[in-house]
């Protein structure tokens, strides 16, 4: 019975892949994460302010951070300044009450806008989404970003980006800043900079890493970790299970489990108990039998 607690008390501990933070917006969705995404515990609005996805693990790391532009457009008594695209309101209405629309000047050249970042050498940015001003779209053509002064993406130079723009880096890029710049009059109503949480991966940061040790924070595009992989996966991307029959770096493989189950592959333990003449939790000690001593007579 303690090698079966023991077992037991070890998959819950090697269960839990990520040590991962919970931005669902209430205890309920919190309780059951990350085995649950939020989505499907909570309301449509499940997320913490900032944290998107459908485990809330997509963090837009542009919010309320220090934003700077080269100069800046004046109409009447507002001043359309840079911090106006990052405070939190998605819209692309310039006119809009309050305001929330930066807008720079169109003299004096290239006009730029950038962001400060406060982001994790881990973060790798590739997923970025504007607002734009609804009218005057002909202004937004050939705008382009960049990535700690890496080029990311232009938009086209011939047609109208939409008013919404899903932009991708042709890269998956590392920085601390985000600038914008366009030759023309430059106007952004939000600027949104996603990236994964740590332990998380993929475009929706709804992939979960599998590295060894469990604290090693993967590759937030690929899920690939350095160090290897954790007990019941293998490589090189630590995301395809082992196959059945197998367990721990997929190499050894199952005990002699009863009919024939397949082990746990994270911990090589026996669902059930053991063939007969098999011992312990994995089932891979034979049982030897002791024949009685006979008394010399």
């Amino acid at each position: 019975m303690a090698w079966f607690l023991m077992g037991l008390l070890c998959f819950s501990i090697t269960g839990t892949l990520t040590d991962a933070e919970c931005h669902c917006n209430t205890t309920t969705t919190c309780a059951v994460f990350p085995s649950t995404p939020c989505s499907q515990v909570s309301v449509p609005d499940r997320c913490q302010e900032g944290w998107f996805g459908s485990y809330c693990q997509r963090q837009n790391i542009a919010l309320g951070r220090t934003a700077t532009q080269n100069s800046t457009y004046n109409e009447w008594t507002q001043r359309f300044e840079a911090w106006y695209a990052v405070d939190g309101r998605t819209t692309n209405l310039f006119n809009s009450k309050p305001p929330t629309c930066s807008h720079t000047l169109k003299s004096g050249g290239v006009q730029t806008w950038t962001v400060n970042l406060n982001n994790s050498y881990t973060d790798k940015i590739q997923h970025v989404k504007l607002y734009l001003r609804q009218d005057y779209p002909e202004r937004n053509r050939g705008m382009e970003i960049y990535v700690g002064g890496q080029f990311c993406f232009q938009l086209s130079t011939n047609t109208n980006p939409p008013a919404i723009a899903d932009v991708r880096c042709h890269q998956a890029l590392t920085g601390n800043n985000l600038t914008i710049q366009t030759n023309d009059f430059l106007a952004l109503c939000e600027v949104q900079i996603f990236v994964c949480s740590d332990g998380w991966f993929g475009e929706d940061c709804d992939k979960q890493c599998h590295c060894s040790p469990k604290t090693e924070i993967c590759d937030k595009i690929t899920g690939q970790c350095q160090r290897g992989c954790a007990p019941g996966y293998m490589k090189p991307d630590c995301q395809t299970a082992c196959p059945n029959g197998y367990y721990g770096n997929c190499i050894p493989k199952c005990g002699n489990c009863l009919n024939a189950a397949y082990c746990d592959k994270a911990t090589g333990i026996c669902p059930g108990s053991c063939e007969a003449g098999w011992l312990t939790d994995t089932c891979l000690q034979r049982e030897y039998m002791l024949l009685p001593q006979i008394a010399n007579v």
